[in-house]
């Protein structure tokens, strides 16, 4: 990579931090573009010039989150550590992006974008089936998950949330809500929080 290409690199970095930062904080449509390359350190052209517009930018900066967010979860899988500290670990990273993206604070303009929906439940059944396979049969191997349960029976249930993403309210619900389907879509396999 060369000095240019390190530095547009660098820049967009910059503004997908930032924009993550202040979307996060205060919702996609309280945002402006002017606040985000203020804050990122750039001009507002820098930011339409890599980004497109405020919508792009929203549905990268949601997208690398995601990407982060999966990094978290392998490493956490490939960890020599007992089944039930992964499934704690695994709710204390959903329970952050459910505070950061859904509930009454989040932020309705990106949720009703089809191409952002459209490309979480693609992340969301893509790189993930891998991971909970792998977290499924780590279950297993434990006895926690009882293991006369097809894998693609779990793999289903987990998955069938990803069906309420379709419905245009679902990321408004509160936290408690949202959370509520966390815990019944893991501990509703073990019955209870601590078996």
């Amino acid at each position: 990579m060369n000095g240019f290409e390190r530095r547009t690199q660098q820049k967009r970095e910059a503004i997908l931090a930032a924009a993550q930062e202040l979307f996060m904080e205060q919702g996609i449509s309280a945002v402006s573009v002017s606040e985000v390359a203020q804050h990122a350190g750039v001009s507002p052209v820098t930011i339409f010039k890599y980004f497109g517009d405020k919508m792009t930018l929203a549905r990268e900066m949601v997208l690398a989150y995601i990407d982060a967010t999966m990094g978290h979860y392998e490493d956490m899988l490939n960890r020599d550590i007992p089944f039930m500290e992964k499934m704690h670990l695994t709710m204390a990273l959903k329970q952050q992006g459910i505070s950061l993206f859904g509930g009454p604070q989040g932020d309705g303009v990106a949720w009703d974008d089809p191409v952002l929906r459209q490309m979480l439940k693609e992340v969301s059944t893509g790189r993930a089936v891998a991971l909970y396979t792998k977290f499924i049969e780590d279950g297993k191997r434990e006895g926690v998950i009882d293991p006369t349960i097809p894998n693609e029976a779990i793999l289903d249930f987990f998955f069938m949330f990803v069906t309420l993403l379709d419905r245009p309210d679902f990321l408004q619900q509160n936290a408690d809500y949202l959370m509520g389907l966390v815990k019944l879509s893991f501990y509703g396999l073990i019955g209870k929080a601590n078996p």
